[in-house]
């Protein structure tokens, strides 16, 4: 199986091979959700490659969700047994995980298999954390920023219904991947323009039944944050700064506001969050080491709306 490493960055389309053959990337894989430029890499020689861009022409996998071409186990051929065979994006940091933003994994998907014990997974690799390795986003269990062990499900989170991966899907369905609360794990660690490796893996066993596999289409890859020249503005500011025991957020104002704070250290680790408002603007540093560290101001629902360095003397 040939190794592909094709970069692409947003609006600029390249040629890419699966199964030593060529295609367009924009068939499949769309950047419409941020213009981080990305990697598509094959994994392992040793396996069988059977991911393929093409057009299916299989018994239950024959159009695309969308347009023409699809990712799939193999156009034309059942997927092999007793066989795991991986696709990796990776994605640039652009804050989405930073910030606790917008990191999101979405696309159309077609199941066919034989049994349940054929099926696919997604993992994620966070650039600052190896001794997580790769993350499974529907098995893992990971320690949260206390050290008590969760399972995944406790940082990552679907916004339509959880995908099947397995058996059959009996036409096209969507998924939607929220992978942002990632950065809730223990001794999180990451820096703007870091890599973030998502890896794809069908599985399948020893049964073979002449299916078809999975296939997938419109992948996209949303890694952002809106308004990020907002993030240096001039409405608030935050005194004493620096300072060793508290400092008052100052919004020029008449009206009522209250906004959802967090406190990042420079790796992009949060180690504090509360509330201030114009009736309690105070937010408490003293048990703060000292250094730099970032005050971010946001939405309830979580939307960064300000961002002002602070020293903790």
């Amino acid at each position: 199986m040939n190794q592909l490493l094709t970069l692409i960055t947003f609006c600029i389309y390249g040629a890419f091979s699966f199964a030593q053959t060529n295609y367009n990337y924009e068939e499949v894989f769309v950047i419409q959700c941020g213009p981080q430029p990305i990697i598509i890499d094959t994994l392992d020689p040793s396996d069988n490659g059977i991911w393929q861009v093409a057009h299916p022409v299989k018994p239950e996998i024959n159009g695309s969700a969308l347009g023409d071409m699809v990712l799939i186990t193999d156009s034309i051929n059942p997927y092999p047994v007793s066989d795991s065979s991986s696709f990796e994006v990776r994605v640039l940091e652009e804050g989405g995980l930073y910030y606790g933003h917008t990191f999101d994994v979405l696309g159309y998907y077609r199941v066919d298999t034989d049994s349940l014990n054929d099926y696919m997974t997604i993992e994620v690799m966070l650039p600052g954390n190896p001794e997580y390795g790769w993350i499974d986003v529907f098995e893992d269990s990971l320690p949260d920023q206390n050290a008590v062990m969760q399972h995944v499900s406790q940082f990552v989170g679907w916004f339509l219904p959880e995908p099947v991966f397995t058996g059959n899907s009996f036409g096209w369905k969507d998924f939607w991947l929220d992978l942002r609360g990632l950065r809730e794990v223990d001794n999180f660690s990451i820096q703007m323009m870091d890599t973030i490796r998502i890896r794809f893996t069908f599985h399948s066993d020893e049964v073979f039944d002449n299916r078809s596999g999975i296939a997938l289409d419109n992948i996209r890859f949303c890694n952002y944050v809106e308004g990020i020249d907002e993030l240096h503005s001039e409405w608030f500011s935050v005194s004493p700064n620096p300072g060793s025991t508290q400092f008052s957020v100052n919004i020029e104002s008449p009206d009522v506001w209250t906004y959802d704070y967090g406190i990042f250290d420079l790796l992009g680790k949060r180690v504090g969050k509360g509330t201030v408002s114009n009736q309690n603007p105070y937010c408490t540093i003293s048990e703060l080491q000292s250094g730099v560290y970032q005050f971010v101001l946001s939405t309830k629902e979580g939307k960064p709306l300000g961002m002002k360095k602070f020293i903790r003397e």
